[in-house]
């Protein structure tokens, strides 16, 4: 099992020029979500390794904590308000805890759930077809699989995640076209890669190595401690310079003829490395490696030396750190099918109340959780004998993926609308957009049916059908309200240093032009609202913007324009995806018979999601829509089944 090491240390130059050449477009879309939310990094073995450096650039990038944990970790570490980034890291995407924690991640629903994969369709793809919300990155790496540990893998994942951040934040620290004109840089004078196995051949001659690192060398120094334990080489001890200080170099005292210390420091830790160093006892020896490097740079130069100092370790201990054997009983571990606590399946009722609440179920009492269960049931109940005459649905996040929002619903979603058109059910889209959803909505919807289509443009300002051209106005000023709050957000340093503001007659959109939480923004336009001292206006926010409307503008009117073209009786069902206050769905979903594929507001009468675990967004809509079943005796009727909607 595995490859001679040597040989996986020759491919880094060509797997680094690799990683610096690729597109990272969808990896660094899907690192932009993270931006506002803690994260949790999560790896096993070498890919712990990768964990660690995404959280390292997390911290630095977003200022959000972070955290690098095992799949087993996670059962513990995933909090229940869901407002957490979750990622995942494997070379090929295959081990079974891996894919246990992905599939436990993925139904317990925090905001978002991403994966880096060093294969193309490996098995988390075929977990993720399931669950379409998620963020699945595969590569396919030049060099092949790694052997025994982690290698080429951990370059790349580390490469690639650098160049997001660095992307995200309108910088270039890597700008080195090759992995040895990055290491000329990073090592002082005096001091390479060949000359490693020299330098630090007194550390081998222990069997306890104390790494010592400066803190954004923290993945570096991990997974030194990973390779050296992986493939039986040193027993290692980590600590920070100065956590060192706080007792951890009592054990030095203790056992000094079996202890070496391996430092590795940035050039802000020169000082603290070189003091701390010169107070040890001369007998223990050293090897203090003072990286020259910064940033992401630094981060992927400390990776390097750790791939390094395995081969230099194993050299020294005549093992191969690519193919150390592994025992009989090391493969009945690895293969262990033990019950972990890892969810398979969740019942609908179950996820449904979880996501009310913002906690798991079982973690409520009794009597709270049989209020919910008979608030569940009663909005069932409603759903059921519901007769829908007419289908009113957001755009942005639930007909129209954002990640893909400036393309066209897709064919199975269209094939749901058209479905329920050609049985006389009317369709409403209440949208922030202006005139190009008209326009993508006519590429897939068949002329004969636009009369039947109506569009509430602006959140609901202006309604039109399909078919009408000279709707919406996108010309006219805005109304004198929004005029006076155009001029004090547009003068606002921050707002217009970070978004784009468009002006529209009864709508304000603010969109960020750089990365930016999404709290932040709404934070300044609130506070800018409130100074103007006229009627509040409604402000809400979606998942790529922040809309400002005129008094009396509301996404409720696409409602009543259809509920204007019935007779006496006929329901109208009401579908968003920011259905929590202050979603911009959070009034359509206040509506009597309202379903979010999202965030649902707190009310046990309304906004209730009922998709399965684990379905989100466009995804969630098709399954609403699909449940939805056209009664063929009245015709222009549709309503749920109770299979449908599940207890």
């Amino acid at each position: 099992m595995g490859k001679p090491y040597v040989s996986e240390l020759s491919k880094l130059a060509e797997t680094y020029e690799w990683a610096i050449s690729q597109d990272i477009t969808a990896l660094t879309n899907a690192i932009n979500v993270t931006n506002s939310l803690p994260m949790l990094a999560v790896g096993s073995g070498g890919s712990l390794s990768a964990a660690e450096v995404m959280i390292s650039c997390h911290e630095r990038a977003a200022h959000f904590l972070g955290r690098a944990v095992t799949p087993l970790e996670l059962l513990t570490a995933l909090p229940n308000n869901q407002d957490t980034s979750v990622w995942f890291f494997s070379a090929g995407g295959g081990n079974v805890d891996i894919r246990r924690a992905y599939k436990h991640a993925l139904l317990k629903e925090p905001r978002q759930v991403a994966a880096l994969v060093g294969k193309l369709n490996s098995k988390l793809s075929t977990i993720s077809g399931d669950h379409h919300y998620t963020d699945l990155i595969e590569v396919e790496l030049p060099a092949g699989h790694d052997g025994f540990l982690a290698t080429n893998s951990l370059l790349a994942f580390t490469v690639l995640i650098c160049r997001a951040y660095d992307k995200l934040n309108n910088c270039s620290e890597i700008t080195y076209n090759s992995l040895n004109d990055l290491m000329t840089t990073a090592l002082p004078a005096g001091f390479n890669l060949s000359q490693l196995s020299n330098l630090s051949e007194n550390l081998w001659k222990k069997t306890a190595i104390h790494v010592l690192y400066s803190s954004p060398l923290k993945s570096a120094a991990v997974d030194i401690e990973s390779k050296f334990i992986e493939a039986g080489l040193y027993s290692v001890h980590l600590a920070d310079f100065r956590n060192f200080a706080h007792g951890r170099h009592h054990w030095l005292a203790k056992h000094e003829e079996s202890s070496a210390v391996l430092a590795l420091s940035v050039p802000s830790d020169a000082e603290l490395a070189q003091k701390t160093l010169s107070l040890l006892p001369d007998q223990i020896p050293q090897l203090h490696i003072p990286l020259q490097c910064t940033g992401t740079n630094a981060l992927i130069s400390g990776i390097v030396m750790s791939l390094y100092l395995a081969g230099a370790a194993g050299k020294s201990r005549g093992i191969d750190p690519g193919r150390p054997g592994v025992p009989d009983f090391g493969s009945k571990l690895y293969n262990l099918g033990a019950n972990t606590g890892f969810c398979k399946t969740v019942k609908q009722i179950d996820i449904a109340i979880q996501r009310k609440v913002g906690s798991s179920v079982s973690s409520l009492t009794p009597h709270r959780r049989t209020l919910w269960e008979q608030a569940y049931q009663h909005f069932r109940t409603k759903l059921i004998k519901a007769r829908f005459k007419g289908v009113v649905m957001d755009y942005d996040g639930t007909v129209v993926d954002t990640r893909h929002r400036f393309n066209p619903p897709t064919p199975e979603v269209t094939e749901e609308i058209v479905r329920l058109l050609q049985y006389g059910i009317l369709i409403g889209f209440a949208t922030g957009r202006g005139k190009s959803i008209r326009e993508d909505l006519r590429k897939v919807i068949p002329t004969c049916y636009w009369d039947r289509v109506i569009v509430g443009y602006y959140n609901g300002a202006e309604i039109a059908h399909l078919t009408q051209d000279e709707t919406p106005d996108c010309e006219s000023p805005p109304c004198a309200d929004l005029e006076i709050i155009f001029k004090s957000i547009q003068n606002h340093i921050e707002i217009k240093s970070l978004a784009k503001i468009t002006c529209r007659k009864f709508q304000l959109t603010v969109e960020p032009t750089t990365t930016v939480p999404e709290n932040k923004l709404w934070e300044l336009a609130q506070n800018e609202i409130k100074g103007v001292h006229l009627p509040a206006p409604a402000i809400y926010r979606s998942s790529h913007s922040i809309d400002i409307l005129a008094q009396g503008v509301s996404k409720l009117s696409v409602i009543n324009a259809l509920l204007a073209k019935f007779d006496s009786s006929g329901d109208v069902l009401a579908i968003g995806d920011r259905g929590k206050w202050p979603g911009n769905d959070s009034l359509l979903l206040k509506h009597v018979h309202s379903l979010s594929v999202d965030e649902v507001s707190p009310s046990p009468e309304t906004c209730w999601n009922i998709c399965p675990a684990g379905v989100r967004g466009v995804q969630g809509t098709l399954y609403c829509l699909q449940q939805l079943e056209v009664d063929e005796v009245s015709a222009g009727v549709a309503r749920f089944s109770k299979s449908g909607i599940k207890l």
